[in-house]
């Protein structure tokens, strides 16, 4: 039984993957893209790939697999080779999507974070928030929790969701 391709949830959590091991957020894109050229796609729904993905992606599946000639008998290759470069295609779109989403939110936590503290943000990243189920004090309208009444061990935090339960959190001394 194949599985159908979700382009977006795949990229995001190729990079969520990546990112939880690479320094910064360009490393773990790198990372993540050369994973997903390592991927193979025919492990999902072939059909639906093509009705999925091949109107927005037909032109960098074509660059993908030009030049490559393939005989009449090997038909069933070179329906996979063209539907692995249209997810791969798929995906790639959606992993720079997915890039620039985590950088806006980053932003986010980083403007958040200045409103209340001098100190340069220094977010940590992980699956889970840090703070766990500690109630926040307000919630910005981009998302950024806060807490500002020392309520973390006597220390000031914000944390941001950047997609599937992975999140960046700061904390600061409101003393400092």
């Amino acid at each position: 039984m194949h599985n159908r391709l979700d382009a977006e949830s795949f990229a995001l959590n190729e990079l969520l993957e990546c990112l939880n091991y690479q320094p910064d957020l360009e490393s773990a894109r790198e990372a993540a893209e050369n994973n997903l050229y390592a991927t193979e796609f025919a492990f999902y729904d072939l059909d639906d790939i093509f009705s999925d993905y091949e109107q927005d992606h037909y032109s960098d599946a074509d660059e993908l697999t030009s030049g490559t000639e393939y005989k009449a008998g090997d038909w069933r290759s070179a329906r996979e080779a063209y539907a692995n470069a249209l997810a791969l295609s798929a995906c790639r779109a959606e992993l720079d999507d997915a890039v620039t989403t985590i950088k806006e939110r980053l932003d986010d936590l980083t403007e958040t974070v200045a409103e209340y503290t001098d100190q340069e943000p220094k977010p940590e990243t992980g699956w889970g928030c840090t703070h766990g189920w500690a109630a926040h004090d307000l919630e910005t309208d981009s998302g950024v929790c806060v807490w500002k009444s020392r309520q973390l061990d006597g220390v000031n935090g914000a944390a941001v969701q950047l997609g599937c339960g992975y999140w960046a959190s700061v904390t600061w001394n409101p003393d400092a």
